[in-house]
């Protein structure tokens, strides 16, 4: 009962914070609110740095997901076999 307990309670609070984050960005710039808020509020040198950072992320997440994806080589496959008893 007590997991249940904090997921919701945790649950709550990250909906109420991501709410009122995106009423406080609303009010402030309105219909012309940009996708992410590092777009709108830095200056133009933070902002090259933040899409440097999100397409490094990206490249990563690409990556990681590609290398999960292969076969694995028949060195790995050797290692992970049962033997039979």
């Amino acid at each position: 009962m007590d997991f249940w307990k904090a997921t919701i309670i945790a649950q709550s609070f990250i909906t109420v914070v991501y709410i009122f984050f995106g009423v406080f960005c609303y009010s402030y710039y309105g219909q012309y609110a940009a996708s992410t808020i590092t777009q709108s509020v830095m200056t133009i040198g933070w902002q090259y740095a933040s899409n440097a950072l999100g397409l490094l992320t990206g490249y990563l997440a690409i990556c990681k997901f590609v290398i999960a994806a292969l076969p694995p080589t028949s060195k790995q496959q050797k290692k992970t076999a049962r033997k039979p008893c």
